[in-house]
């Protein structure tokens, strides 16, 4: 501290007259620029050597300090490196455990889709049996019935806790889906069949009816529309 009281009064020497002569200095003319332009050299020089001043000073410390953490680098790297290995094998476990959830829901589906497809073609021989007898009404109400069916798969719970906590800390494990829309026609026949819940064809109809402005479509049916005229009377300023 002694040496920067020292160093704070030879510098202090030199900082003072300069901040008083800033505020006196003024630009008018190309003279007076050039002056301001040399007092801004001058305290140039003057910055660049309490910058001098400081980073020498701190050089010592500097020093000390990356002994410390080196010194201390050396006790916390294999903690970080142990606690990577137990993280990696709980990472391990859990895509492990994931995989199974995985594929006991892929059976599930798939055992679903085939209590799905015997129900289906049960109703549909009911259908076919009726139309042979004449009953041509009921046919069509079981080939409608058989062509809505669906089966949910029944998938059981993850039974992995998704968290754990012990010494202040925890550790989550998240499983997702990334989810990409490959044919939204495809999306459109599975809710006309039952398979898919009517939100999947939310309709934006703002942008709808902006589509069909910009298009200047006439008002009357298009395919999954009906645009009715809508005029109004629109009120301001006149020219």
């Amino acid at each position: 501290m002694e040496n920067l009281e020292l160093v704070g009064k030879e510098l202090e020497k030199k900082i003072s007259p300069l901040v008083l002569a800033a505020s006196e200095i003024t630009v008018a003319d190309f003279d007076s620029n050039a002056a301001a332009t040399v007092f801004v050299g001058d305290a140039k020089r003057a910055y660049d050597e309490i910058e001098f001043q400081r980073k020498d000073m701190k050089e010592d410390a500097l020093k000390t300090c990356r002994k410390i953490d080196t010194f201390f680098g050396r006790l916390s790297g294999p903690v970080e490196t142990a606690i990577d290995i137990v993280k990696g094998k709980q990472r391990k476990w859990f895509l492990e455990e994931d995989r199974k959830r995985q594929e006991a829901e892929a059976k599930a589906r798939a055992k679903a889709a085939e209590e799905e497809r015997k129900e289906r073609e049960r109703i549909q021989r009911q259908a076919e049996a009726a139309r042979a007898k004449g009953k041509d009404e009921k046919a069509d109400m079981l080939e409608e019935k058989a062509a809505t069916v669906f089966v949910a798969p029944i998938v059981a719970a993850a039974v992995a806790p998704k968290t754990t906590q012990a010494n202040g800390y925890a550790s989550t494990f998240v499983s997702d889906i990334e989810l990409q829309l490959t044919d939204i026609k495809a999306v459109a026949q599975a809710v006309v069949e039952g398979k898919y819940p009517p939100y999947f064809l939310d309709v934006n109809m703002t942008k709808a009816k902006r589509y069909f402005k910009d298009m200047k479509t006439a008002p009357g049916p298009q395919p999954g529309f009906m645009i009715y005229p809508d005029a109004n009377v629109r009120s301001g300023r006149s020219r």
